[in-house]
């Protein structure tokens, strides 16, 4: 699971959540969002984390945490 949210200090605050797919012969995970979705969330900075949890004993691991910008939109259109 993805989780996007606008601070790293409050729970409330989720912006985005996002479940994905993993290929384990390819060892990637994939998180994806609509155009749609991402229409409704504000320019801003933004902080995530992607975790797994593993079936047997339920442990969750972090694998990658960080921040990220989404600008405003700059093109115009007629």
């Amino acid at each position: 699971m993805l989780q996007v949210r606008d601070a790293d200090t409050n729970d409330s605050s989720t912006i985005l959540s996002l479940d994905g797919v993993a290929d384990a012969s390819e060892k990637t995970i994939t998180f994806t969002k609509s155009a749609g979705d991402m229409k409704t969330v504000a320019s801003g900075l933004y902080v995530y984390d992607a975790e797994i949890k593993t079936n047997s004993g339920g442990v969750v691991t972090t694998l990658l945490h960080g921040t990220f910008k989404i600008n405003e939109d700059v093109s115009i259109t007629a």
